[in-house]
């Protein structure tokens, strides 16, 4: 089964890493690794968002593979039309022609919710493929060992 994982630079995309492995079959599973880059405003900003997203690529490369998954891919991609990256997840997911997406969610709710958007939910509506969404405020998902750089 081949399975995407969009990430961002935040400590719940990393616990939903972290559940993954302790709880999916590394034998049955194909792992696919994507990091959305939204709007960067100048040449730097870009240069440092591209930066961080490589050193997250790889710190979640190897945890996987220090677990026995296959890493079939990892990528990094710009969608510089909208902040959201909901649609270049999807679009990604499809034309990759993945199993399933598994994608992590802050929790929030109510007005923060509202305020913060959900890509998780995003997601979940639009996606053509099937959808886990890991809500990361469960209590066995408090602890981390996520890299210092995650914010």
């Amino acid at each position: 089964m081949r399975v995407l994982f969009p990430i961002d630079g935040s400590v719940c995309a990393w616990k939903t890493l972290e559940w993954a492995v302790g709880f999916l079959d590394h034998r049955n599973y194909t792992i696919l690794l994507l990091v959305v880059m939204v709007p960067a405003v100048g040449r730097e900003q870009r240069e440092l968002e591209e930066k961080v997203a490589g050193t997250l690529l790889q710190e979640a490369r190897a945890l996987f593979e220090k677990n026995g998954f296959t890493v079939e891919k990892t990528e990094c991609i710009s969608e510089y039309r909208t902040a959201n990256p909901a649609d270049p997840i999807c679009k990604y997911a499809k034309r990759q022609d993945v199993d399933q997406i598994i994608i992590g969610s802050h929790g929030y709710r109510g007005m923060a919710r509202a305020l913060m958007g959900s890509v998780s939910m995003e997601v979940f509506r639009k996606s053509e493929n099937p959808v886990m969404v890991l809500n990361n405020q469960l209590p066995h998902l408090e602890k981390t060992h996520a890299p210092d750089f995650l914010s």
